[in-house]
């Protein structure tokens, strides 16, 4: 089993200093330092390829229209649709235009209520803010209730 190493931290002022005096006492040949130095240019070289490589894999970025019905859609639809191309966002900027306000509100609201629903213990949920709350109260006071109930949590 091989030894580990000890790690000594040294400031690069005082590392300068200290190869220096090594190669004063000839315990270090300039031409060591030379092959180290070319070593660490190499490495620089490989990554910086290796980065330039992982950009090129990445391809072109294809405009996507961020409408209403993009931030809307779930996170799988979206992706379907940047990969489907141009035609496909033409479509989904046509469906956007048809969209009510009144359905845009209510897909807010559901967003809203799913969000605090999750803060809260299912049973919770099931006995004060759950479909009969919202039948008898409505959405959105059912939601301020939730809202004060995390506040008071």
């Amino acid at each position: 089993m091989a030894r580990p190493r000890k790690v000594v931290e040294v400031p690069p002022g005082e590392a300068v200093f200290i190869v220096e005096a090594l190669i004063l006492d000839g315990r270090i040949e300039p031409s060591m330092l030379a092959e180290y130095r070319a070593r660490y240019l190499e490495e620089i070289r490989t990554l910086e390829s290796r980065i330039a490589h992982l950009r090129s894999l990445g391809g072109p970025v294809i405009p996507v229209a961020v409408g209403v019905a993009v931030a809307a859609a779930a996170p799988a639809v979206a992706r379907a649709i940047r990969r489907a191309g141009p035609k496909a966002v033409a479509k989904v900027r046509k469906a956007a235009a048809r969209v009510s306000p009144e359905r845009m509100k209510s897909r807010e609201l559901q967003g809203r209520y799913l969000g605090l629903m999750r803060q809260i213990p299912k049973d919770v949920v099931k006995k004060r803010f759950g479909k009969d709350a919202i039948g008898k109260k409505g959405k959105e006071s059912v939601i301020a209730e939730m809202q004060q109930y995390i506040a008071k949590k």
